[in-house]
């Protein structure tokens, strides 16, 4: 297989919304309710919202970077004091959430890459980030910790989770190769899972803590039915930047990315073992003190 660039492919059925050129997940109703389901899986995963020790007390402030659907922060919402802080910021409101669950948040549209406002410097207990893998350049990942550290105050704790590697058969294989070299076209860190804990340590951070965990595909799965579901919505939201790019050597056609997608369910409904690698990694801001 090559991933050498080839002519963009046209998609004819089933156009998504994307925000920009990089992001290589786009944003609309679908990619809304794929998330509420990523919610769900990694909530059944780590039994948990907030890892590494920090428990929200009232007066708190929590902010999620790259929010999308806050699918995190709704849950946190129903989960804290009332005089918890929650804000959520992305690089676009189109899928922000409306409605009573989402009255506690104050939403701003942003990037973590750009300037935090003067009034959020050093005010957070928490600062919690998703799935950046698909959106943040490789050389963009110092800036975005550096400006996590500067949002957070001293003793405060920061919540990074990603994707990993997919482990499958043949189909799945093709796919997980078409995902590596979407995020490589596009200058991203397919990686981050691994290199996160040396960058918060080179971001100053300290007290690194990892939680990986292996989300079961297939057969194997606890609810096959939601991860299958969300599979299919991941694969369908990067089908259309796929053929933009080509198809990196791997599909020629629309017709032939849908033919992948076939073999891709019919894996599924014989697939043992198969899976994808999550890690949450829980840091500190140093407190004022330590070094006293």
């Amino acid at each position: 297989m090559s991933s050498t660039t080839q002519q963009p492919i046209p998609r004819t059925t089933g156009e998504r919304v994307y925000n920009n050129d990089t992001y290589i997940l786009p944003s609309d109703k679908e990619e809304f309710e794929r998330l509420e389901r990523s919610q769900k899986i990694l909530m059944r995963a780590y039994q948990q919202l907030i890892l590494g020790g920090y428990v929200p007390a009232p007066g708190d402030r929590i902010v999620d970077s790259g929010t999308g659907a806050a699918s995190w922060l709704v849950e946190v919402a129903k989960a804290t004091h009332p005089r918890v802080e929650l804000f959520g910021f992305d690089i676009s409101s189109r899928i922000f959430p409306i409605g009573p669950s989402a009255n506690r948040i104050h939403f701003r549209t942003q990037s973590i890459l750009d300037e935090p406002p003067v009034e959020w410097l050093g005010t957070f207990n928490l600062v919690h980030q998703r799935c950046l893998t698909g959106g943040l350049p490789a050389n963009s990942w110092p800036t975005a910790l550096c400006n996590i550290h500067r949002m957070l105050k001293p003793g405060g704790y920061v919540q990074l989770g990603e994707f990993g590697r997919m482990k499958g058969g043949p189909a799945i294989d093709r796919f997980s190769f078409l995902f590596d070299s979407l995020c490589s076209s596009r200058g991203l860190l397919r990686s981050a899972i691994t290199e996160i804990p040396t960058m918060l340590i080179q971001a100053g951070f300290c007290d690194i803590q990892r939680y990986p965990t292996f989300l079961m595909w297939g057969k194997s799965a606890e609810n096959p039915e939601v991860m299958k579901q969300s599979l299919m919505s991941l694969i369908d939201g990067i089908k259309t930047p796929i053929l933009k790019s080509g198809g990196f050597g791997v599909i020629a056609t629309e017709a032939h990315f849908d033919e992948l997608v076939k073999e891709i369910e019919l894996e599924w409904d014989t697939m043992e073992g198969g899976g994808m690698e999550f890690e949450y990694v829980v840091a500190r801001k140093r407190d004022v003190y330590a070094s006293l």
